[in-house]
């Protein structure tokens, strides 16, 4: 008998390194690795999500304590995983393992591999805030619209892009007029950081900077230093949780009344599922579901949902907001971003 689930811990870790394509003499050698690790990580009782690639592993995992130390030298030894960045707050965050092979750990639109160009100089919490009070420095989130709506960097530069390959493909254009400027960059964990500096020093932009661990390790720093934290809101994160607070800021609106909240959602209706923000009350009035049309829908018979999914002509919104932020503020100065001018920011 497993314990309870209440008990195990998320954490998260990626690692860039190149993967033998004939590991151990077989010719799909990625799909080698995965069995591999997965028969590993079961005897472990691990649950989560795992991406393999050629260039390397990117994963989020739910553990039980007594499997840290041998999880942490499986990763380090096979995968040269250096650090292991554990969640803010716990939940229920996966409830089963799955591996899938990829052939890019993120969705970068085929970005080549890091050494290439290399990746701008990670910097903790205490070297970041330095950083942000320097005039010549912007901030950028390196992160979807769906996440920093709900939580992001006081004054940092937001980009409305639903996926990261439509941001590295806008980003160099974005930040043109900015190439002498020191350019600070933070996501999630770090993964994304990486290839998006990588691909801003490849552009000639010549002091890129990232928050080493991202949000993730930003949070536990700034508890540890005792910090106060310049990250407003909450923490996206791709599992059951969908967010972590590191701050009371309420940033987001309900989708459906405009009542400020940022408690995310999926909607309840099987053909939708669409991510949204919805306040409480209106979440108890539409039965979880993003819309009236939706809460119909769900209360359907099975079959009568299956007939309308089956008959879709377009596809469902993957994110629905009513509150898209126009944030694009590098702080403390006046500078224009696309040709429009940004407000001096201090904090």
């Amino acid at each position: 008998m497993s314990e309870p689930s209440s008990q195990r811990q998320t954490l998260s870790f990626y690692s860039y390194r190149h993967l033998d394509e004939h590991h151990n003499g077989e010719e799909d050698g990625l799909a080698a690795i995965r069995e591999q690790l997965k028969a590993q990580l079961e005897a472990l009782d691990v649950y989560g999500r795992i991406y393999i690639a050629a260039e390397g592993i990117n994963g989020q995992v739910s553990i039980y304590p007594a499997s840290l130390h041998p999880l942490k030298k499986l990763l380090h030894e096979q995968f040269g995983v250096s650090s292991l960045r554990w969640a803010i707050e716990e939940g229920e965050s996966f409830t089963k393992l799955t591996l899938k092979l990829k052939s890019t750990l993120v969705a970068d639109g085929g970005r080549p591999p890091l050494p290439e160009y290399g990746v701008g100089a990670h910097v903790d919490a205490l070297r970041w805030h330095e950083l942000m009070d320097e005039v010549d420095s912007i901030t950028v989130d390196v992160r979807n619209n769906y996440e920093h709506e709900v939580g992001h960097f006081k004054g940092a530069h937001l980009m409305q892009v639903e996926t990261f390959r439509d941001q590295l493909q806008r980003l160099p254009q974005e930040l043109a007029s900015f190439k002498q400027h020191k350019i600070l960059l933070y996501c999630t964990g770090g993964i994304r950081c990486e290839k998006a500096s990588s691909l801003l020093l490849e552009q000639g932009f010549k002091a890129v900077f990232q928050l080493s661990g991202g949000i993730i390790q930003y949070k536990q720093q700034l508890d540890a230093l005792g910090l106060q934290s310049r990250f407003l809101g909450k923490n996206f994160v791709f599992d059951q949780r969908l967010s972590e607070r590191i701050t009371p800021d309420i940033l987001a609106k309900c989708y459906t009344c405009g009542t400020p909240t940022d408690e995310l959602k999926n909607c309840t209706w099987m053909g939708c599922n669409t991510l949204f923000v919805q306040c409480d009350t209106c979440g108890t009035k539409l039965d979880h579901c993003c819309s009236e049309s939706c809460q119909h829908k769900n209360s359907l018979s099975p079959e009568e949902q299956q007939a309308i999914v089956q008959n879709f002509s377009r596809p469902v919104p993957r994110f629905k907001s009513r509150s898209q932020t126009e944030w694009t503020a590098p702080h403390h100065q006046k500078a224009t971003i696309n040709g429009v001018a940004q407000p001096s920011d201090k904090g």
